[in-house]
């Protein structure tokens, strides 16, 4: 099993517990019977993991600071974890506008939690930390029911060996610490060979997909994702360009250097329907099944309604021909 597909099944893992799909059957019955068993599958990743995957470049600290905003979700969020976590979890982290206290309409619940590596020696304690990080992803999800992804994950072990490509180090100086309730100082030894190109073209290649097929979101939950994923180009371009990290709103000052006015326009407009996002699950029952934590039912997808007639007029044919073009153009400037 390759690292990249270890890491995605240790954050689909924590989120939802489920890898195969006959385990949202069993879910059905007993969560945390879906919890322990896929946990043995869990620690053999983690035990297969190689401690040193090459040379690191050197050693970096970062001091972030505690949470001092005042999210009710965020407080939520703490107030669980600290009467939950146990000695499962060394560091939670915000990131994102909710991070930087920048939230608008728009804005998810970005969220890393990093799990300490005695835990992957017991199963039972493995899954019963599995079980109660599924649990705190309702606060992200009644903040946002629209969210389409859950906790991003990872282990201590990481940081003696650290991923820039899976979570730039960058992120940290503007993210805030809500476990525990204090400053956290953090160590990283930067791992000497990194992938920056890969997400970028994979990330490419997904958008391309659906807009070659003109499979074009109906809903407002299919459009908030296609919006998300095309918002985090300038990000991953930076990366795949430059061979290092950058903050995902310092992106797209730093990126658009790259492209032409006309180039550009098209990320203009989706970062204009971002910055006007008016647009939420009707009904508060529907909002609440939205945002159930039960991930492999989610329903938010059915329930989020049709996209606004003031939005949708602006989602032509053009439009998406602009984002085809866009992201050909992403993929002319890393050859």
């Amino acid at each position: 099993m390759s690292e990249i597909n270890s890491r995605y099944d240790l954050q689909k893992y924590i989120n939802e517990g489920c890898l195969y799909p006959p385990d949202k059957f069993l879910f059905l019955f007993s969560p945390r019977f879906v919890f322990e068993k896929n946990a043995k599958i869990i620690q053999s990743y983690f035990q297969k993991e190689k401690t040193e995957r090459g040379n690191p470049m050197g050693s970096l600290e970062i001091s972030v600071d505690a949470y001092q905003g005042k999210n009710e979700h965020v407080s939520r969020m703490e107030s669980f974890l600290q009467s939950n976590a146990g000695d499962f979890i060394a560091g939670v982290y915000i990131h994102g506008s909710i991070g930087t206290g920048d939230e608008i309409q728009y804005s998810d619940f970005d969220a890393l939690v990093i799990l300490k590596n005695e835990i992957f020696s017991d199963r039972f304690k493995l899954a019963q930390a599995a079980c109660m990080l599924s649990k705190a992803r309702r606060f992200m999800l009644e903040m946002d029911p629209l969210q389409h992804h859950g906790w991003f994950v990872m282990t201590e072990k990481d940081f003696n060996d650290y991923p820039e490509t899976y979570f730039p180090s960058e992120l940290f100086r503007h993210a805030k610490s809500v476990l525990p309730d204090r400053g956290a100082e953090l160590n990283f030894k930067i791992r000497e060979k990194q992938d920056y190109l890969s997400p970028c073209l994979n990330l490419c290649a997904a958008i391309e997909k659906k807009l070659v097929r003109k499979n074009y979101p109906s809903d407002v939950y299919g459009l908030k994702n296609l919006l998300s994923e095309f918002m985090l180009l300038p990000a991953l371009y930076f990366q795949a360009k430059y061979k290092r990290g950058i903050y995902k709103k310092d992106s797209f000052a730093e990126s658009q250097k790259d492209f032409t006015n006309e180039e550009w326009q098209v990320m203009d407009v989706v970062s204009s329907l971002r910055e006007n996002w008016v647009t939420e699950i009707p009904g508060w029952k529907r909002r609440w099944i939205a945002s159930s934590r039960f991930y492999p039912f989610r329903l938010a997808r059915w329930l989020s309604g049709s996209i606004p007639s003031p939005i949708h007029e602006k989602l032509t044919d053009g439009f998406y021909l602009s984002m085809l073009n866009f992201i050909r153009h992403t993929r002319e400037k890393l050859k």
